[in-house]
């Protein structure tokens, strides 16, 4: 380790060329010294830590959704790609799960199993892309699709909320109540339902809803804007 801490980790392409050593090295690297496996949390809006290991779990598994490959996709489509696994007692033991909690800060949560994300470094001395540093470039891609799972999620959590009877789609009557109950009036809660119930089936899917509330809210928050 202190051979690659020293002579690999953040040395240039012209550097590590130069050293015929380090080149020596490289390729006695199993691809298993180049898999990172990986959980991420997030914090609440007062800036605490989230201690709830399903609510980190749901993150990591959309955070998945977003940057895994659908087949028939094209690959050069995705800036990032990941894959997912669980971490589980049964198979890791209690000792590696408790430690694994305590570092995502779920510690004080109930349940043996964890969500992780698994990346691949095919080419472990990259350094630069054309769009810049190739961390800073992860970083960017990681950070984006965070932000957009969070968001998700948040409209899932509103969705499941408006869904009394549980059947896995809204009806008129679901969306009204809980929309009035907000304090939006008849024709804003009819511009939604448009605006999301594209097959005009007379209810909203999750897909529909998902993909119309936050234009609703956009607009919402605008027209508000311009009415003040």
């Amino acid at each position: 380790m202190r051979f690659i801490h020293e002579r690999i980790n953040r040395r240039s392409v012209d550097e590590l060329l130069s050293d015929p050593e380090a080149m020596a090295l490289l390729p006695e690297l199993g691809p298993d010294q180049n898999i990172l496996t990986y959980a991420v949390n997030f914090r609440n809006p007062d800036g605490s830590l989230n201690t709830n290991l399903e609510q980190a779990n749901r993150l990591n598994k959309a955070v998945y959704d977003l940057l895994s490959i659908d087949p028939g996709d094209e690959i050069y489509g995705y800036g990032m790609i990941v894959s997912t696994t669980d971490f589980s007692e049964e198979h890791y033991g209690k000792t590696f799960i408790e430690d694994f909690k305590r570092r995502l800060g779920v510690s004080s949560s109930p349940g043996s199993t964890v969500t992780v994300l698994r990346s691949t470094t095919m080419a472990p001395w990259l350094l630069s892309t054309p769009e810049g540093s190739f961390l800073d470039v992860l970083e960017f891609e990681l950070r984006d699709a965070i932000l957009k799972s969070m968001m998700r999620d948040s409209m899932f959590q509103i969705f499941t909320e408006i869904d009394t009877n549980k059947d896995g789609v809204l009806d008129v009557s679901e969306v009204m109540s809980k929309f009035r109950e907000k304090g939006y009036h008849d024709d804003e809660v009819d511009a939604f339902l448009q605006l999301c119930d594209l097959d005009r089936s007379g209810t909203v899917s999750m897909e529909e809803f998902l993909g119309a509330f936050s234009q609703f809210m956009a607009k919402s928050k605008l027209a508000s804007g311009v009415s003040a």
